[in-house]
């Protein structure tokens, strides 16, 4: 049977616990999270096949850049398509059209509205898919 599982990588406990409460409150979905690339990387392999995945992820992480996590994962045969939302406080102009091109569905600047968040996952998670979209403070 599969699930609806969100997976949240953030370093920053307090968030990471905001946007875990938040998120399940999306009926039917599960919500993993790690506090970096390491733990994500454990967390997606208790992820199967047919499961329904999307990333929450933040770029500036402990243990490994962002971007490379991305692209690492845009690489991989098993979670190139899956839907990645990226959440950061970095202010480089040039991080979103990096993300565009890594296939990213959205980009929410820290601080962002959780609800705002949960509501562009819980689309996703209905089968909507976007283009990058930069959602404003």
């Amino acid at each position: 049977m599969s699930r609806r599982l969100v997976l949240v990588v953030e370093d920053s406990s307090e968030l990471a616990a905001n946007l875990e409460i938040t998120l399940q409150s999306i009926a039917d979905t599960e919500v993993l999270v790690a506090a970096g690339v390491r733990q994500a990387r454990a967390r997606l392999a208790t992820v199967a096949p047919e499961d329904l995945l999307i990333i929450v992820t933040d770029i500036q992480l402990p243990d490994n850049d962002g971007l490379a996590w991305i692209r690492e994962l845009r690489r991989s045969e098993r979670f190139a398509a899956t839907p990645i939302v990226v959440t950061s406080g970095e202010t480089d102009p040039q991080l979103a059209p990096a993300l565009g091109e890594l296939g990213v569905g959205a980009f929410f600047r820290k601080p962002f509205s959780p609800l705002r968040l949960r509501a562009h996952v819980e689309a996703l998670l209905g089968g909507e898919t976007t283009k990058l979209r930069v959602v404003p403070k």
